[in-house]
């Protein structure tokens, strides 16, 4: 029955807050800061204290429920103190990752900057405005992921003990290199298209020719037979054609510009 369990539950209470506290303490002697833990023990006593002076009023179901928040708080106390250390160790490891990943991504933004020097040398400039300025994009945000870093070496140290603060940089600062992994891998995937359009250009143009070279023929073996819009519809793709032509003329030609008209005038 109530009234005989909850006097007796609300009794060991006492004795479960003193075996929480050198708990606490021990995490506190090597450095870290346990107010939040010491904070949350100081509520279960006061919910002992009300469950007392409930038992005291026979309100025992009242007692009862100050008993059981008493026991969440004690626990979550000591739970609170010791996660700290292994909680430190794991910042710290994902600290190491970000400046590593940091360093990887300058030197992923240098090879980068190199395929775009290629780029600029081999291609016209309107094939590839879409990725001009990538780089200086994926060193801002290198620069913001370093900001970053350092803003969690700072939460980490045991001056600061800031751990929200850091996890929160961490993400921001994986966001950011994110970001600047997309800008490169940009300049990379144009490269890659450029490169093949070039290589397929003037063959893709030439097919089209013969193509439209086969159609002339036939219109005119058969032109008695054959609607004027044909002869418009052949003349306009030979005029497409020819603007592919002249694009390839070109000392940097657009190549993705080439390929598309061909495509057109098929």
């Amino acid at each position: 029955e109530i009234r005989e369990e909850v006097p007796g539950a609300v009794a060991v209470l006492d004795t479960k807050i003193e075996d929480a506290r050198p708990k606490i303490k021990m995490i506190k002697d090597q450095g870290f800061k346990v107010e939040v833990a010491e904070s949350k023990l100081a509520e279960a006593e006061s919910k002992i204290a009300e469950a007392q002076k409930a038992i005291a009023e026979k309100r025992f179901f009242a007692a009862s429920d100050f008993e059981r928040e008493a026991v969440d708080m004690i626990a979550n106390a000591t739970a609170l103190a010791a996660d700290l250390p292994d909680k430190k160790l794991v910042l710290e490891k994902k600290t190491a990752l970000l400046e590593s990943r940091i360093e990887q991504t300058k030197a992923a933004i240098i090879a980068a900057g190199e395929v775009f020097d290629a780029i600029e040398t081999t291609y016209a400039e309107d094939s590839y405005e879409s990725i001009v300025g990538n780089g200086t994009e994926s060193e801002k945000r290198v620069s913001q992921a370093i900001d970053l870093l350092e803003r969690t070496q700072s939460s980490i140290s045991m001056e600061t003990q800031h751990w929200a603060t850091a996890d929160h940089s961490l993400t921001e600062a994986d966001d950011t290199l994110d970001q600047a992994d997309s800008f490169i891998r940009s300049i990379h995937a144009l490269k890659q298209s450029l490169d093949q359009a070039k290589a397929s250009a003037a063959v893709e143009v030439n097919q089209t020719f013969e193509v439209l070279q086969k159609a002339a023929v036939y219109l005119q073996e058969n032109q008695a037979d054959i609607k004027g819009q044909y002869r418009d519809d052949l003349e306009k793709a030979q005029e497409i054609l020819g603007r592919a032509e002249a694009e390839l003329a070109e000392t940097r030609p657009n190549y993705l510009l080439a390929v598309k008209l061909a495509d057109q005038s098929e």
